[in-house]
């Protein structure tokens, strides 16, 4: 998996490097590209997130290594763009998961409400069959189902 993040990094730092935009900011868009892209493979908080990560340093260092002098800018561009690779890719599945959370809850409140409709009627209709029982009868099933409603 880090292999094809490598890999895609290098591409691109070539590409880019062939068209002469290889500054800090594009190195850290391709290794956020490269890490969105790979996000399906990548299971947060594994191992593979961290070989990945090291993976992209390294391929921007390799990359870099012609130009001699300074290249602090552009590991902290990489470092920068492996951070927000992965977070964006866990920000996604929170709001994801965010969204299911939501939607079960509506599907308990309607489950609630058509439980409490369900009562209510089952209610009546006991207050309902008891209307031909004796005074006594009658009266001790309407208090309790009243009892109950309340």
């Amino acid at each position: 998996m880090s292999d094809s993040i490598k890999d895609q990094i290098n591409t691109n730092l070539q590409k880019a490097k062939a068209e002469g935009q290889l500054r800090s900011e594009r190195i850290r868009e391709i290794v956020i590209e490269a890490f969105e892209q790979a996000k399906s493979e990548i299971k947060a908080g594994s191992g593979e997130v961290k070989q990945a990560a090291t993976d992209a340093v390294s391929a921007v260092t390799d990359a870099l290594s012609d130009r001699g002098g300074e290249i602090k800018e552009e590991i902290t561009a990489t470092i920068e763009g492996v951070i927000e690779g992965i977070s964006r890719a866990r920000r996604k599945a929170i709001s994801e998961s965010q969204n299911e959370v939501k939607l079960l809850q509506e599907k308990i409140d309607a489950e609630e409400t058509e439980l409490e409709q369900e009562i209510e009627i089952t209610l009546d209709k006991i207050s309902e069959s008891s209307q031909d029982k004796s005074e006594q009868v009658k009266a001790a099933v309407e208090s309790t189902v009243e009892n109950i409603k309340n």
